[in-house]
C-alpha cells in the first residue's frame, strides 16, 4: 500500500500549509486529549526530496528524523521544534 493522506483521513489529523516550527502537538489535539501524534506526512517538497524535522519524544528528548517529500513517518512525538525550509502541505495524526 501506498502512503498517502486518503489512508489516513479521519477527524484525528490537523493540516499544516506552510513550514512550522514550536508547535505543541499536544496542544493541537483535535479531541482536546493531550496525546502525541502517531503520523506525520508531507506532501511538499518534491515527491522524494528529503528534508529534516527536529521532534520532541515523550520523554522530552529532542531527536532529528528525516522525511521524504510524499512520505510519512511512524513517530509518537509531543512537539515539531523545526522543519526543513521546503516542507509543505504536512499532516499530523492521532
Amino acid at each position: 500500500m501506498s502512503a498517502t493522506n486518503y489512508l489516513y483521513s479521519s477527524p484525528d489529523f490537523v493540516h499544516y500549509p506552510t513550514v512550522m516550527a514550536n508547535v505543541d502537538i499536544m496542544a493541537t489535539d483535535p479531541k482536546g486529549a493531550n496525546r502525541m501524534c502517531r503520523r506525520i506526512t508531507c506532501d511538499g517538497p518534491a515527491i522524494g526530496t528529503a528534508y529534516n524535522v527536529v521532534l520532541t519524544r515523550g520523554d522530552g528528548t529532542n531527536v532529528t528524523m528525516t522525511i521524504v517529500g510524499g512520505g510519512s513517518l511512524e513517530v509518537q512525538a509531543k512537539a515539531i521544534v523545526a522543519m526543513g525550509t521546503t516542507a509543505t502541505n504536512v499532516g499530523v495524526y492521532w
